[in-house]
This record gives structure tokens, C-alpha cells and sequence, in this order.
């Protein structure tokens, strides 16, 4: 059985990542979030990795993608509505005539 909250036997004392001690009494590990700010630029993402670098963070994410796998063109997007909309009713339907 899966406890609803954390007691303090139950946290992880401690957890190394590549040599690095994450622990309450070490300092955090700070994890710089730089997305997707590189616009897919190799020297952009670079100058971003060393800026984080000299400002102190550990680590830094990073993200690649576009805009346009992000986004359903608008026609789909309404046709996925639709499609939940008539679900939606349907649900409710069946519920109304159960009653």
C-alpha cells in the first residue's frame, strides 16, 4: 500500500548523480532551464551552455522542437472538439434515459 504522504523514514537520504551528492545537507543542484532559447542554433545553444556555466549552474536542460509539433492545424483542433463534444453528450445521454 502506497503511502498518501512522506514521513521522514520514507525520504531518500541521499542520491548521487555522476559524482555528485544530492542530500538536505549538500547545496542544490541547480538545473539551468534553457528550452528550446537556441532556436535550434548550435553556437546559440553553445553560448547558452557557457553562460550557465560561468552563472554557477550545475546542469542546464534542453529542448529541441518546433513550433508546428506543438500545435494541431485549426481544423483538426476543431475536429478533435467535436469528437469530445459528441462524446460528452452521448455520456450524458445514456446517463438522463439510465434515470
Amino acid at each position: 500500500m502506497r503511502p498518501n504522504h512522506w514521513t521522514n523514514d520514507m525520504r531518500p537520504q541521499s542520491l548521487i548523480i555522476e559524482n555528485r551528492t544530492i542530500s538536505p545537507t549538500e547545496r542544490p543542484l541547480l538545473i539551468a532551464e534553457v528550452s528550446a532559447n537556441h532556436d535550434r542554433d548550435l553556437d546559440q545553444a553553445l553560448a547558452l551552455v557557457d553562460i550557465a556555466a560561468d552563472a554557477g549552474w550545475d546542469c542546464l536542460k534542453l529542448q529541441t522542437y518546433t513550433a508546428d509539433t506543438l500545435t494541431l492545424p485549426y481544423m483538426t483542433f476543431m475536429k478533435v472538439l467535436e469528437c469530445r463534444w459528441n462524446f460528452i453528450n452521448r455520456c450524458f445521454s445514456v446517463r438522463v434515459n439510465a434515470a
